[in-house]
Formats: C-alpha cells, structure tokens, sequence
C-alpha cells in the first residue's frame, strides 16, 4: 500500500455560504433536553414556553379564525437537514435559481432554508438543524409597515403578498424578525441581464403553471403552498364533502424524508398538526415578540444522559 502524502496547494476555493452566524445569542431559538429529563417532565427543555404565554400584553385584539387555520408543525427530532424540502419548495413555487456567485453576494432567494446552530464544546460540538420559512404571524410585523399593503392577512392565518401592490419598499424585510422575506431582482453583469426567470420557450416547460412568476422589485415569500390548498379545497368543494386531515400537503411537507414537518388546519382539534401544537414540547420561534406564529417546533430529545 503506498503512503500518502498531504500538502498545501496555496490554490484558494470560495465557498457560498447561506448561513454565517451560527449562535443563538442566548435565545432560545433551538431548545432542546435529554431522553431523561423528558420523561421526568414532558415540559423539559421548553419551560420558556409557557412563562412567555402567560405574560403576554399586546395592543391587538386576538384575531379569530372562523373557518380554516392553516398552520404547520416542525419536529426538531426528525429534522436531518438535508435541505430536500429547500429543493421542492424552489421547484414547486418557480423560485429562481442564483448560483453560487450570487449567494456570496448575499442575494439568497430560496423561501425556505435549514438554519445549524451549534452548541458544547468546538472539539465535540452538538449540531441542530431547524427549517425556517415564513411564520405567518397573527400578529405579523411585516404588515403593519407596508405603505400600499401589499402584504396582508387572509382568513385563514395565511400571511398573503399582492404581489401587484409591492412596490420594492423593503419595510417588511427589515421588520421581520425571521429573516424570511426575499427581495426579487435582476442581476446585471457586463451589461447582460441575467434570464432567471426562465422565459425562454425551453425554460417554461420548468415552471409551476399554477404559480405566478414574480417580476423584478417585488417581495416574496413563503406561501404555504396556496395554490395546493386551493386546489384541494375547490376538488372538496365540487365533490360536496369537507376537506379530511392530510388531504392538503405542502411541498415541503411532502418532500421530507423524515416526516418533520407536518400541515393541516389547526381549527381542527383532531388533526396531527393540532396534536403537535398541544404537545407539552411545542413551542414558537422568538415567541417573546409576540407574534403568534403559525408555524410551531417541538424540542429536540436527545438520547444521552445529561
């Protein structure tokens, strides 16, 4: 067997990055507990949870949903971080496709993406992986700033963007305290506009037809897959029956080798997201702003001993 021999090239690689901060400041963006501890008390690791609840004051009536609430719920156990949902979410929703150049630009367009936190020591560091999409907050800080409401609440929990109505303001990007919202643009390099929205003959027979294709100068973002909640409503609406529990799923959701995202509507009390979002280990993103998400996340177990 011969040796084998490592040296420096001097040859340097940029590499394109979506994601450069990787602590949580102390919140408690990802929690987490031991299998010990959880089966002690099921609330281990999410304590947080409920003193937040009960101490919340807000200026805004609730706001009730008679029909529908769509809502979706994350299971930080299953999550492996394998970006599949980031990959059907930009196939489903006609997301353009950037490029490495332009992420290292910070241009990123995807509406989805696996945020990695890490924690312990660098030598043997433990390693979370959280989905982070749009919240569709209640209480949505993006609307309350836009100029021409542009984007808006539905009724059904969904936070919606009229895309028409976007006048490239940015008020909503810098008022979300997700990070979630991106702003549609065109790139000119030497004078050539770069196609990424693929309006070639060849190039739409790539895209949703079910989905519009956003113009530059405009925001968007995650939508919760509405043209496949609508799509499931009119077939339940023309066949005079009522929608049943995982008839509607995002693409996300449907892309998920693990099983960690779950849709459905939580009005329902017996659907599977309603279950996750009653579980003693749900909680909110940077639930102490007070936004009340619609998207929900259960503590991640481990299975060692504290």
């Amino acid at each position: 067997m011969k040796s084998i021999r490592i040296e420096k090239t001097g040859v340097r690689h940029e590499l394109a990055l979506t994601q450069e901060h990787h602590t949580m400041e102390g919140r408690e963006i990802v929690r987490e507990t031991t299998l010990e501890k959880y089966r002690e008390d099921p609330h281990s690791g999410n304590e947080a949870h409920e003193h937040v609840e009960e101490h919340h004051t807000s200026l805004y009536e609730k706001p009730e949903f008679d029909g529908h609430h769509w809502g979706l719920a994350i299971d930080l156990n299953r999550c492996i971080g394998c970006s599949a949902c980031a990959i059907a979410c930009q196939s489903e929703n006609n997301v353009a496709v950037i490029g490495k150049d332009e992420v290292r630009r910070r241009r990123i367009m995807h509406w989805i993406r696996i945020d990695r936190y890490y924690s312990e020591s660098p030598e043997d560091p433990r390693v979370y992986h959280q989905p982070v999409m749009c919240q569709h907050c209640d209480n949505a800080p993006c609307e309350n700033v836009c100029p021409v409401s542009a984007t808006n609440h539905s009724n059904e929990g969904i936070n919606q963007m009229s895309y028409n109505r976007c006048i490239g303001t940015k008020y909503c990007i810098n008022n979300c305290p997700y990070r979630v919202r991106r702003f549609n643009w065109f790139a000119y390099v030497n004078n050539r506009e770069f196609d990424f929205h693929q309006n070639s003959k060849l190039g739409k027979m790539v895209l949703n037809p079910d989905v519009v294709v956003r113009e530059r100068g405009v925001v968007e973002k995650c939508s919760f897959c509405v043209q496949r909640i609508q799509e499931k409503k009119l077939q339940a609406k023309v066949e005079e029956r009522t929608l049943q529990d995982g008839e509607i799923k995002t693409a996300c959701e449907q892309a998920c080798p693990a099983d960690a995202l779950v849709f459905g509507d939580l009005n329902d009390p017996g659907s599977r997201v309603s279950e996750m979002f009653k579980d003693e280990r749900n909680y909110h993103l940077i639930e102490e702003l007070h936004t009340l998400p619609s998207v929900g996340y259960l503590t991640k177990v481990r299975n060692i001993k504290a």
